[in-house]
């Protein structure tokens, strides 16, 4: 971490690594205190915890989660367009592969593709997406 952090402009830390949020932001980068939640698609209250415990050690909340229903993504993408400052957000899976996309018009900070091989399911290659939100322009 130490020889590449004068180079990022963030550095994502999994909640379960907390603990070393202090010690990047003393480098320079910012955080990405970073959650995913791919078992269990989380209720609005259980998403709203989330993000308020993600706030308290980093400077971009991302929560990625797995919905397994329309109305999980309509939960993840309220918390979305609501959210009190930046934040990224998220889907995993094929189901609702489209909820990738729908993160990003909801104000998500960052939407996750990929350039050769996918590195998660439902993954839209770079491509693709650059495509599909010049359409939705």
């Amino acid at each position: 971490m130490s020889r590449g952090a004068p180079y990022a402009a963030y550095i994502d830390i999994e909640q379960r690594f907390s603990a070393y949020a202090d010690e990047v932001r003393t480098r320079g980068p910012g955080v990405i205190a970073s959650l995913h939640l791919p078992d269990t698609p989380p209720d609005a209250d259980t998403l709203h915890a989330c993000e308020k415990r993600l706030r308290a050690y980093g400077n971009i909340p991302k929560m990625i989660t797995t919905p397994h229903s329309k109305e999980d993504l309509l939960h993840l993408l309220t918390l979305t367009a609501a959210a009190a400052g930046p934040i990224c957000t998220g889907t995993m899976g094929t189901d609702l592969r489209f909820g990738r996309v729908l993160t990003g018009l909801f104000g998500s900070e960052m939407v996750y593709c990929h350039f050769g091989t996918p590195t998660a399911e439902g993954q839209y290659h770079i491509n693709e997406m650059q495509e599909i939100l010049r359409l939705l322009e």
